[in-house]
């Protein structure tokens, strides 16, 4: 047991995990791979962001236009603010198009006709 600010602790003994293990949880290991492949393991993961971004813009936007108070100024705001998400996600989604094409073009897969 340790003492830490007046309260006794008791000694935590932390699991010790195997580099299998470790893998498995998802670390970004990026020595020894080749760009295409540390991009296919970026790409999902800025997908991801761009959807957190783009709900944050929405609730940013929409709580704008709610607590506006009839204000043409703050509606204008809100109004653009929901405008530049929605053109932001549609541009996400045409990346994310133009990467499965590409992929399908570039890399087919085998055994594939």
């Amino acid at each position: 047991m340790k003492i830490i600010f007046a309260q006794e602790v008791p000694d935590v003994q932390l699991p010790d995990y195997t580099d299998s293990e470790i893998e498995a949880l998802g670390t970004f290991r990026f020595t020894g791979q080749t760009p295409g492949e540390i991009i296919s393991t970026l790409v999902p993961l800025v997908f991801f962001i761009a959807g957190l971004a783009l709900l944050v813009y929405f609730l940013v936007g929409g709580f704008k236009l709610l607590t506006s108070g009839g204000n043409p100024k703050v509606i204008a705001a809100g109004q653009k603010i929901l405008t530049n998400a929605l053109i932001g996600f549609l541009i996400v989604i045409a990346a994310y198009w133009l990467y499965q094409i590409l992929g399908t073009i570039l890399l087919p897969v085998p055994g594939s006709p």
